[in-house]
């Protein structure tokens, strides 16, 4: 998915949430970049200043899946005839598949979040000089992981020791297509979570023929096309 669908995607996603922190907005088509968006909300939520009875917020978005996670899966070219002679063989064996085009392990800590929209940290200071928005926010998303409760608190716990100079955060699980708010300046999070038990996350692309297929062993051998040697699978602190 190209990147500006991507953020329109993950935009479309946040709606609920942004109905719910803001109140009724439109979108403003012009913005698309420095920050990647923007609402212009028309009927502020009243706990808002009945002064500015509209505003303009800036959106950036980001995925906090890792660069070498994201360059591996969305290479379409790297290693293709391979897929195609796989493809081609499966067909002959009546669609048996026994290998995943792609597959990767993932590390999910508790700084995953974190450090993924950290990397996002300096781009407030530039956007907040615009005096153009009321607030500025970091919306995240990712693939990898679907951000259970005890990994939200841990980022929003995070963030709020760095004092995160963005208005709000929000996550958005891609594979559940859920987002939340995670962290809010105003409400900082200052008691530290309990033990956030690391996860390892297995993340697959599968070609699947038509006709009979063995999905459960293609996972377990294998890939087809393996992450290039510099993708480091798993970062731990």
């Amino acid at each position: 998915m190209k990147k500006r669908n991507l953020e329109l995607k993950v935009l479309d996603l946040a709606k609920t949430e942004l109905d719910k922190l803001y109140g009724f907005y439109n979108i403003d088509e012009s913005q698309n970049d420095r920050p990647d968006a923007a609402i212009n909300v028309i009927e502020p939520r009243s706990d808002f200043d009945e002064k500015n009875p509209s505003f303009k917020v800036g959106i950036e978005i980001t995925s906090v899946d890792k660069e070498d996670v994201q360059a591996y899966f969305n290479d379409q070219t790297y290693g293709i005839n391979k897929i195609n002679e796989a493809f081609a063989e499966n067909k002959k064996n009546g669609g048996k598949i026994n290998h995943a085009n792609k597959k990767m392990e993932i590390f999910v800590d508790e700084f995953y979040i974190y450090e993924g929209a950290m990397k996002k940290l300096k781009k407030h200071e530039d956007y907040a000089k615009s005096n153009i928005f009321k607030d500025i926010i970091l919306i995240c998303h990712s693939e990898n992981t679907n951000s259970n409760k005890l990994l939200r608190e841990w980022t929003n716990f995070l963030l709020s020791k760095e004092n995160f100079p963005f208005d709000k955060v929000l996550f958005t699980a891609l594979e559940t297509q859920k987002c939340f708010l995670i962290y809010e300046k105003k409400k900082p999070l200052l008691t530290e979570p309990r033990p956030f038990n690391h996860v390892r996350h297995q993340r697959a692309e599968i070609t699947i023929p038509i006709g009979h297929h063995n999905i459960l062993g293609a996972l377990l051998n294998e890939p087809i096309i393996q992450p290039k040697k510099s993708a480091k699978r798993t970062k731990k602190h």
